[in-house]
């Protein structure tokens, strides 16, 4: 089914693309694709596990009129990434992919040689052929959840491949003409020595990767995970095998040439992420789908108040069949408050206090730390230092924070107590 926008022009309209073009801060669009082949037990992304059941036309619709009614009541912006995450984005019909990719850019004027477009993949739903039509509608980077390559653990963590699997599944996608190529890895799990956590990565095709996404396993509250660690019916691994497993991956990892850029991410050079370093450098995203989470400056209506800001932060419904219906037919009015009603589940003004917070909260997971001077741009940076003084010099007598001119980091060594350093700090 395709949008009253496309029935009625024969293609979609540039809504404002004329004036945006080199013009306004750069923007990433998330894109959620909330179907999966089945739910991991430790996951706590909105995903639905059914493969068969997947609505792939008519959500691909919903996802660009969605597209078509925030964009009027954002204010310009360039767009430096696309982003589709979920559940399983490798299981959408690589023909509406491609459609939602050509609505996107259309919409801010964009050469897709220019934007970043990334798509999340499962070894159990990855298929080669479907690499030369994502890569002909721009998509220049896949990261493929491979988890683990130990099946011991895979069946710990739920998930439907088994390690041979995931190695196909990567050699495929290294075989491509896709230019980046990326792995997630989960460490810190029960019953596996920090030899066995080095000797899974050293197994991985490092030689060819551009990137390595490395997470200590997360216990979340509401999941399957969360609900039988309160009853003490699932087994963990000990803080210092984690601690260690990550000092160990940092070191292996560096040592063939991968930069250790954020607490979770290596890259190779020239290799980061740049819509994950927009999140982590306070830039707005436009949130698309069931689930999707957006913050985004909106425009003010009327006059000389165009130039004003209001910051929100939103969050789609988790309903599919609301979501895919009531944008399904599609419209473009302009106003936030169009949408149709029941699409935002929740959403709040972002004031200065929080954003600011919310800088240093991201900012200092990554090598670099935050700018100081760049940050006094836009906030009382001096007010914010003075009211943090004691906490500065006690976590930097303790070694867990530098500071060096403009420049607030927490070096590597402290990087696993990162957590606890910043609510300290905050």
């Amino acid at each position: 089914m395709k949008t009253n926008t496309e029935i009625e022009h024969g293609k979609p309209q540039h809504i404002g693309a004329s004036n945006v073009t080199g013009q306004g801060r750069p923007l990433g669009v998330y894109i959620h694709f909330p179907w999966c082949i089945a739910k991991c037990p430790y996951c706590d992304f909105f995903s639905v596990g059914n493969r068969a059941g997947i609505e792939h036309e008519d959500y691909a619709s919903a996802v660009i009129n969605e597209l078509y009614q925030r964009h009027g009541a954002i204010q310009p912006a360039e767009l430096e990434s696309i982003y589709f995450g979920g559940g399983t984005p490798s299981l959408w019909d690589e023909t509406q992919v491609q459609r939602v990719i050509e609505q996107v850019l259309i919409v801010f004027g964009a050469r897709k040689e220019s934007v970043e477009i990334t798509l999340e993949c499962n070894p159990s739903s990855f298929e080669s052929r479907k690499c030369s039509r994502w890569k002909s509608a721009g998509v220049n980077r896949l990261s493929l959840g491979v988890q683990s390559l130990d099946n011991e653990s895979l069946r710990y963590l739920g998930r439907v491949h088994d390690s041979r699997a995931a190695m196909e599944a990567l050699h495929a996608a290294l075989e491509s003409e896709i230019a980046q190529v990326g792995a997630d890895i989960i460490f810190g799990l029960p019953g596996r020595a920090v030899a066995d956590c080095v000797g899974e990565v050293r197994r991985l095709p490092l030689a060819e990767l551009s990137h390595v996404s490395a997470y200590a396993l997360t216990i979340e509250p509401n999941t399957p995970f969360g609900i039988r660690a309160r009853t003490g019916r699932l087994e963990l691994a000990p803080d210092e095998l984690i601690t260690d497993s990550f000092i160990a991956l940092h070191e292996e990892l560096e040592r063939v040439g991968f930069e250790h850029y954020e607490i979770s991410n290596y890259a190779r050079p020239r290799c980061r992420s740049r819509h994950n370093t927009g999140y982590w450098q306070g830039r707005d995203y436009l949130g698309l789908g069931v689930a999707a989470w957006g913050t985004v400056s909106l425009r003010e209506n009327g006059g000389a108040a165009e130039s004003k800001r209001r910051h929100l932060r939103y969050r789609n419904t988790t309903n599919i069949g609301r979501y895919v219906q009531a944008l399904a037919l599609g419209s473009n009015p302009v106003l936030w408050d169009s949408l149709p009603s029941g699409i935002v589940a929740e959403h709040e003004v972002i004031d200065e206090t929080v954003a600011l917070s919310e800088r240093f909260l991201l900012g200092l997971r990554t090598r670099e730390g935050v700018d100081l001077d760049l940050l006094s741009t836009q906030f009382d940076i001096d007010a914010w230092l003075c009211s943090r003084r004691r906490a500065l010099d006690r976590l930097q007598s303790r070694g867990r924070i530098s500071i060096d001119g403009a420049r607030l980091w927490i070096p590597f060594p402290m990087w696993y107590l990162a957590d606890g350093t910043i609510s300290e700090l905050l």
